[in-house]
């Protein structure tokens, strides 16, 4: 089990700071990639960028014509350089009163739904550089990640199918999933294996909500059959281990050899067939050929 996310979720954080002007999202909108958010201030970035586009403007005109006089031999190849160096710098200087204006629309990062939003951000309140805005959530489709122990993590290969089962109003229900990614080493803590499970929705259904818990199936391809027995069956002599089978009202001694036990139950790597009747009680003072 896990919770669900957005296969995209990201914080919305401010680049800028000023006044706000325009708040635009809500809480659970939908929006689209580059949607405008919130509107900070931008009286003096503005005239900043009309300022630096002048300038730059004006400074590669400049640089046009001595590169003109410099093949003409007029100037030399040191003031052509400088004349150079000055344009790409006010071109520099340009780019960044762009993103100085450009910073004060603060947008969605991608198609998705607003999963949080400050609600201390509203028209007239101040907002700093690096304040938290919200969160968007890209529900086009959704992951979620598990973890699973190191007897499990061999029997899952990427793309296996997982079944994601998620109760809403009381009732389950079930989508169809893969494994997209599988961890190549486990967690130092826990000593799992972390998997990541992504699916889609079908189209018109209900979006489902960030961190919403879930459970997972993962229908393993290495699975095979093995036969399984009660433990307290298995009886223990001189290192070797046996069972009782039930065969003609007869109780018969058959040697086993076991995989290993989890919960009570043990797994017989040889010794036994799928039809043989274990006899699972009453074999302290059995013996073979004992009449049962």
């Amino acid at each position: 089990s896990g919770l669900v996310s957005g296969v995209n979720e990201a914080w919305v954080i401010s680049q800028t700071q000023g006044i706000i002007t325009q708040v635009k999202a809500t809480l659970g909108q939908r929006v689209a990639r580059n949607e405008l958010l919130i509107k900070v201030e931008d009286d003096i970035k503005k005239l900043n960028l009309g300022i630096n586009k002048q300038q730059f403007e004006s400074i590669s005109l400049d640089n046009k014509a001595n590169i003109k006089l410099f093949n003409s031999g007029n100037i030399s190849r040191s003031q052509l350089n400088t004349s150079t160096t000055q344009m790409l710098q006010s071109k520099q200087n340009y780019k960044n009163a762009q993103k100085s204006y450009e910073d004060t629309f603060i947008r969605a990062p991608f198609p998705g739904t607003i999963a949080y939003i400050d609600g201390a951000l509203t028209p007239g309140n101040y907002v700093n550089q690096g304040t938290m805005i919200g969160i968007v959530v890209d529900d086009s489709s959704y992951k979620l990640e598990i973890n699973v122990g190191e007897g499990q993590i061999d029997l899952i290969k990427l793309n296996s199918e997982a079944i994601i089962t998620i109760t809403r109003n009381f009732e389950d229900e079930s989508y169809t999933g893969k494994v997209t990614a599988i961890g190549s080493g486990s967690n130092p803590q826990t000593g799992s294996f972390s998997l990541l499970v992504t699916w889609s929705i079908p189209e018109g259904s209900k979006p489902l909500r960030s961190g919403t818990s879930a459970r997972v199936y993962i229908e393993s391809t290495n699975l095979k059959k093995e036969i399984i027995i009660p433990t307290s069956s298995i009886s223990i002599k001189n290192n070797e281990k046996f069972v009782f089978i039930l065969k003609e009202k007869l109780a018969l001694k058959q040697q086993i050899i076991t995989a290993g036990s989890l919960g009570g139950r043990t797994i017989v790597k040889s010794g036994l067939n799928l039809d043989d009747k274990i006899i699972i009680s009453g074999i302290q003072n059995l013996k073979n050929n004992n009449e049962v």
